[in-house]
């Protein structure tokens, strides 16, 4: 296995070098345990994104140490008020959230407005400042949310997976996991379900996981779980169909 490598080119293990701690030693192990039939970079691949989605999961549910009121730890679930006290939590920080977001957007377009006083005229639907802002930058906005989630649920100490997938789309952008997907599930009613990371897909339809390339993995710091896609119909996994919600190349 050692062998095999050190065929890589000394640019690409350097990369790899700076993306994980103790690459060698960790890839290595995680390669040992892969068919040997399995082409070489489809194998780093793998490795790489398996330790990036763990790792991910890791600093979520143990360094952050973040909660989850609807999976509550085995140690948390005596008294039964626990539940009642981290979902409060958990509603207060989150409309601490949105107000942070709409105070930012009004204040914006009241400072907007004051320097251009006819941008009223050409533009009335800035007197709603939030879905003005959002529709103009769709992609600033998610970004926005996503940072003021990541902050006020890392201060509360507590997320579902709708947090939780969050912090980790921005823990593995920052340690450089490409291509990054947050994906959601939605159920027979239409509604948002469930929600987690996907690390590497570059191949196949968004919603189709059985089209997905064999390096994709799936995050998921809720259920602190991290697994290869591997062909899986997902929706059939998930009991929901796939939903894109953003990607980052």
């Amino acid at each position: 296995m050692e062998a095999g490598i050190n065929k890589i080119s000394t640019q690409t293990w350097a990369k790899l070098s700076s993306l994980v701690e103790q690459p060698a030693a960790v890839l290595t192990r995680k390669l040992s345990l892969m068919p040997a039939e399995c082409p070489l970079e489809e194998k780093m691949g793998k490795a790489l994104n398996l330790y990036l989605a763990n790792k991910a999961i890791k600093h979520i549910n143990m360094t952050l140490g973040i909660i989850s009121p609807n999976q509550l730890p085995e140690h948390l679930h005596s008294p039964p008020s626990n539940r009642t006290y981290y979902n409060r939590r958990l509603q207060t920080f989150r409309e601490k959230g949105q107000e942070t977001l709409n105070n930012y957007y009004k204040n914006r377009a009241t400072d907007t407005m004051k320097k251009y006083p006819d941008i009223i005229n050409q533009e009335p639907g800035i007197t709603h400042p939030a879905r003005y802002y959002a529709a103009k930058e769709p992609q600033a906005h998610i970004i926005r949310q996503r940072l003021i989630s990541n902050n006020y649920a890392i201060e509360a100490g507590v997320g579902n997976c709708n947090e939780k997938s969050q912090i980790a789309f921005t823990y593995l952008l920052l340690r450089g996991a490409r291509p990054l997907e947050r994906f959601v599930i939605i159920n027979d009613m239409g509604i948002s379900d469930h929600a987690f990371i996907v690390i590497g897909r570059n191949q196949g339809e968004p919603h189709q996981s059985a089209s997905w390339n064999p390096e994709a993995v799936i995050c998921d710091p809720w259920d602190n779980k991290a697994f290869l896609a591997n062909g899986q119909n997902l929706s059939t996994f998930f009991n929901g169909t796939l939903r894109l919600m953003y990607r980052y190349e």
